[in-house]
């Protein structure tokens, strides 16, 4: 039970929500431990997560650089550089192909939407909360995935298509 009450004290150090000062002195510790279960735990660090997602540096040369990347360039770092990747992380990214570079001398970019990874409706929702977000950079992804369906798909309704996860609401703004 000790090791518990060290382990909580030290949590709450480290989420910020108790100052080393409080512990010393025991007063609020005591109380913030025994109100801190480990949901409530896992609850503040998804929060700090999600910050941490958000928390990408958009200066405007930097937007201005990720403007200039492919759709799939884009999905890419976007998985590669946020802790919860949302809809990126259910779309498979291919930046090369090899095979197709010593064939055809020339490799295309793909992105694919995995069907089996999750069911549609929570593919729908993660793309609303994409496309409405306020960070320019993962707007502006969600806006070329519109696009990419449009152009590489020719917007058909097949396996693995991009254009299944898109909304109609993000169609009409």
């Amino acid at each position: 039970m000790e090791y518990a009450k060290r382990f909580l004290a030290l949590v709450l150090i480290v989420l910020g929500l108790v100052s080393i000062s409080q512990v010393k002195d025991n007063k609020k510790a005591s109380d913030d431990i025994k109100l801190v279960t480990y949901d409530t735990i896992d609850l503040v660090q998804r929060v700090k997560e999600q910050r941490e997602y958000n928390k990408i540096h958009d200066t405007k040369e930097e937007v201005d650089k990720f403007s200039k990347l492919s759709p799939a360039q884009k999905v890419a770092w976007l998985q590669l550089n946020s802790v919860d990747s949302g809809i990126f992380g259910c779309l498979k990214v291919n930046l090369y192909n090899a095979y197709e570079a010593r064939t055809k001398g020339q490799s295309k970019q793909t992105i694919l939407f995995n069907d089996d990874a999750t069911d549609i409706e929570t593919a729908f929702m993660l793309y609303n909360k994409v496309f409405n977000s306020t960070n320019p950079l993962v707007k502006m992804a969600a806006v070329d995935l519109i696009k990419y369906s449009f152009l590489v798909e020719g917007f058909k309704m097949r396996r693995n298509a991009v254009n299944k996860i898109i909304t109609n609401r993000a169609l009409k703004d």
